[in-house]
């Protein structure tokens, strides 16, 4: 081994400079290899004449520089290389132009730093024969093989700040402030620091969200005298079908949503509300401490991948320690919050709502304060319309736990019928729905009688009715945790 090259492709991201600072001392002073700095992603192996020699001396002082010194791609694939010769596009495959580049570089192996769509390209060069060593890079923190990848706690950080400034103003004017941050199909961004800034709602993709869940949060914040509330909205949200008005929503694209759900708020509170689109803000600036010191860490590790003729394989975090996996395992799968998790958990604890309703047996909504003020009742021995003591709350009488426990039961019973009707429902409405669009397919098919509107009718059915089961289905994970807890009390 004489010579790497070094590469990093997708959006750019804070630690990426850090990277390739300790990609270079490490080859150089411990290995006394040469080092090629690839500029503009892959670009830079389809035109050669793109790369410069990186030394200790030219990459000193970009440890705490954002951006990136090699220059970047987000949409750089020599599988795939669009280039324009006349109309339409043209898309090459420069692959081999990438391996042939390597050679003529002298080359031994190539160090890439990026994302899914970075690393998928390295693994697919890597079966072609050329020694590839992965590096995750995203501000998302959405790769499945790593337990968190550099530039997130930099976009954390920055995110928290910024509802951390919005708190005071808001509060001061009696508004709501709806902050948009990225993350594309991952709520990490947003769930993170919705919990670190107390937010009062957070939207992530992972969890289908109403705006009339929101404004309900909101009228029982108002309710309880906060004028003011935060709602933290992640870039990759799926929109409801509808608004509260019942209107649909329009098809939007990242950096629009936050504005689309702030006006619905607005529209159905009447209440002053502002938006604040974070946006490329997060990507910039200089590295976090965290990701300054995991991104040296990435870095080191991957020249050791190098040395030892590891390749194919991407460096990641696991309990702690650096460890490395396959590309193939590291690719083609994005880490996405788990709505049932500990961290949703916590969040619904302290009061924050993600805009779905909550319902209890019954079908009253459950909300995070109807849980509280249940076990205030329990703790003074008033749950339930029975007079207790703390005690009896604590070892209940036999006979209340037999009438509970048969009480419960009946209530599964009756939330499983619930559920295999509206389950029916929707099978029957989504056939509707599929025979309507087909015939919208075939123009020549449709009679002059054919009503857009009850396509429109069918797609409001089946918002209302996906609404309904997705509570009947909390309601039935409740219900499962209330026979478990009584269980105990009978044995």
């Amino acid at each position: 081994m004489q010579a790497i090259g070094v590469a990093n492709g997708g959006g750019d991201c804070p630690g990426l400079n850090t990277v390739i600072r300790a990609v270079v001392r490490a080859a150089i002073l411990d290995h006394g290899w040469r080092v090629v700095g690839i500029q503009d992603g892959f670009d830079g192996l389809i035109w050669p004449e793109r790369t410069s020699p990186l030394t200790v001396e030219s990459i000193a002082g970009i440890l705490p520089r954002g951006g990136t010194i090699l220059g970047t791609r987000s949409r750089g694939d020599p599988f795939h290389h669009t280039v324009n010769e006349g109309s339409p596009k043209v898309n090459n495959d420069d692959a081999e132009t990438c391996r042939g580049s390597m050679k003529k570089l002298g080359l031994d192996a190539l160090v890439v730093i990026g994302g899914d769509g970075t690393l998928t390209i390295a693994r697919d060069l890597g079966r072609m024969g050329i020694p590839i060593v992965g590096v995750p890079k995203t501000i998302d923190n959405d790769l499945s093989a790593t337990e968190v990848t550099f530039g997130f706690d930099t976009a954390l950080h920055v995110a928290t700040d910024a509802i951390d400034r919005l708190h005071t103003t808001a509060q001061s004017h009696g508004r709501v402030m709806v902050i948009e941050v990225m993350g594309r199909d991952a709520g990490w961004i947003a769930l993170h620091s919705g919990i670190a800034g107390g937010a009062d709602v957070i939207l992530i993709p992972e969890i289908p969200f109403t705006i009339e869940a929101i404004c309900e949060k909101l009228r029982e914040r108002a309710a309880r005298g906060s004028n003011f509330s935060i709602v933290v909205v992640a870039e990759g949200v799926k929109l409801p079908l509808l608004d509260s008005f019942r209107k649909p929503f329009p098809k939007v694209r990242p950096g629009q949503v936050g504005m689309q759900v702030g006006d619905a708020i607005h529209a159905a509170l009447d209440q002053d509300v502002r938006v604040t689109v974070l946006g490329h803000i997060q990507r910039g600036g200089s590295p976090s401490p965290f990701d300054r010191f995991l991104a040296t860490r990435f870095g080191a590790e991957a020249v050791e991948l190098v040395a030892r003729g590891e390749f194919g394989r991407m460096v990641c975090l696991r309990a702690g320690e650096i460890e490395s996996v396959l590309l193939d395992e590291a690719v083609g799968e994005i880490r996405l919050v788990d709505p049932q998790g500990g961290a949703v958990r916590a969040a619904r604890s302290v009061g924050i709502t993600f805009g779905d309703h909550r319902r209890i047996p019954g079908g009253t909504l459950r909300e995070p304060k109807d849980r509280m003020a249940e076990a205030v009742m329990k703790e003074v021995g008033m749950a339930d319309g029975r007079k207790r003591s703390t005690k009896d709350h604590e070892n209940p009488a036999p006979g209340f736990v037999e009438k509970d426990f048969a009480d419960v039961l009946e209530e599964e019973r009756e939330n499983d019928r619930m559920l295999a009707a509206v389950g029916s429902n929707l099978a029957r409405i989504g056939k509707r729905l599929g025979d309507l669009g087909r015939a919208l397919e075939k123009p020549e098919t449709i009679s002059d009688t054919f009503e857009l509107g009850e396509f429109e009718d069918v797609i409001v059915q089946i918002s209302a009715l996906l609404s309904r089961y997705n509570e009947l289905r909390a309601t039935k994970l409740k219900i499962q945790s209330q026979l478990a807890n009584l269980s105990w009390h009978r044995s």
